[in-house]
């Protein structure tokens, strides 16, 4: 199936925090997560994420992403789910990141930092021309609202790396 021209999805979900591990380092947190490959069935794992070290690391966007993503995607089941939609299009990926209201750490991440390795480069997810990175909240009710009347207002923010220098790029 090499080479369609569709965009394969890989969905990943973070619930919330798991109860911490006597042997956990301080700084560090587990998180339930499901993973699946264009919505046809589920695995379950859990990811730790270093939040402490995260931190730290945040003025140093290239450090932070790519720890971020080898926390991420050293997972096995969302390394295996990636290296396979891969396989199917290694130009169109659409990763979505769903990250439940009660993982609250989680969410105070800077996910479209991730640094991962893709097609046999490092890439920064976000700004790849390969992967579409998504990053929501899963919906909470089933209902739709109702419409509202007034204005509609979007605001919509392009960035080019092509426009930052190398330094600024790490």
């Amino acid at each position: 199936m090499h080479g369609t021209t569709e965009p394969t999805t890989v969905v990943f979900r973070i619930h919330g925090a798991e109860p911490r591990h006597a042997d956990d380092p301080e700084g560090v947190e587990r998180y339930r997560t499901s993973v699946s490959l264009e919505m046809s069935g589920w695995q379950d794992s859990t990811v730790v994420l270093p939040i402490r070290d995260l931190h730290a690391q945040e003025l140093r966007a290239w450090d932070y992403g790519t720890l971020l993503g080898k926390s991420l995607l050293d997972e096995p089941g969302i390394a295996r789910f990636l290296t396979y939609a891969q396989g199917r299009n290694p130009e169109r990926v659409f990763l979505r990141l769903e990250i439940d209201r009660s993982a609250v750490q989680a969410h105070a991440l800077v996910w479209e930092r991730i640094v991962g390795r893709y097609v046999g480069t490092n890439d920064v997810f976000a700004t790849s021309p390969c992967i579409s990175l998504v990053r929501g909240v899963p919906k909470e009710i089933d209902e739709p609202l109702p419409p509202r009347k007034g204005p509609f207002r979007l605001m919509l923010v392009i960035s080019s790396p092509r426009e930052l220098s190398d330094s600024e790029q790490k």
